[in-house]
């Protein structure tokens, strides 16, 4: 049985929407716009035992693009929570060439997320994070961004040669 655990935003209310797709053998971490930050160490070991206790097979990395920090990232509009959307606006100013050359807000969008994505994906890798439990357990890393008013989901390829 695969048991999967995904990281999500807690604003874009996604659980319901993928158990639809993925089944009831889900576990969520909610953590705005599925920005993963380094938590304290109790909290770090309670992650990893719920893994191992869960049999946790796969890390899905979730980012739906009705996002409201990836959009007010790339809009410039007012900070809602602004340590997470500093850390997207940041994101977003490192790969400023990229994104603006996108012609479209939905396509910069996606590409906002794909980063952030790759982003989570590299920092849960790092060995004094979840890196060490994931290659022990040969742990999947995914990515999912979702368009959840058209109930698209679109598979990431996670990249892990940065």
């Amino acid at each position: 049985m695969h048991h999967q655990l995904f990281l999500v935003c807690p604003f874009s209310c996604m659980e319901h929407f993928i158990r639809e797709k993925y089944g009831e053998h889900v576990f969520f971490i909610s953590a705005m716009s599925a920005v993963f930050q380094i938590p304290e160490e109790e909290q770090l070991v309670s992650i990893r035992n719920f893994i191992k206790r869960e049999r946790i097979n796969s890390i899905h990395i979730v980012n739906d693009l009705s996002c409201t920090f990836i959009s007010n990232a790339i809009t410039k509009q007012k900070k809602l929570e602004p340590q997470i959307e500093c850390y997207i606006e940041n994101l977003f100013i490192q790969n400023y060439s990229i994104i603006s050359e996108l012609p479209t807000l939905e396509q910069q969008k996606v590409k906002l997320a794909e980063l952030n994505i790759q982003y989570q994906a590299l920092q849960l890798l790092k060995p004094h994070i979840l890196g060490t439990q994931i290659i022990q357990n040969n742990i999947q890393i995914k990515g999912l961004m979702t368009k959840k008013i058209e109930n698209k989901y679109i598979d990431i390829e996670i990249n892990t040669q940065k």
